[in-house]
């Protein structure tokens, strides 16, 4: 075998250590939120009303049993 006796490298995926020893990743300069603070989700686009653009036809069309027809839908 080419690799007997040799140690297995060092695994380089996971979470990245900081010099403490602890599984945090590093700050990457980016913008901090406070920890105590949970994020929501629906905050982050907008909401938009789109029931004017649902019509018959485009309904009938996702519904069509040929593939190629509802594709493009």
């Amino acid at each position: 075998m080419q690799h007997a006796g040799e140690a297995p490298p060092f695994p380089i995926r996971g979470p990245r250590k900081n010099e403490d020893g602890t599984g945090e990743e590093e700050d990457e300069g980016g913008v901090e939120e406070p920890a105590n603070e949970k994020l929501n989700i629906r905050d982050l686009m907008p909401h938009v009303d789109i029931s004017s653009h649902i019509t018959d036809g485009l309904l009938s069309e996702l519904a069509d049993r040929n593939w190629k027809v509802s594709v493009h839908a």
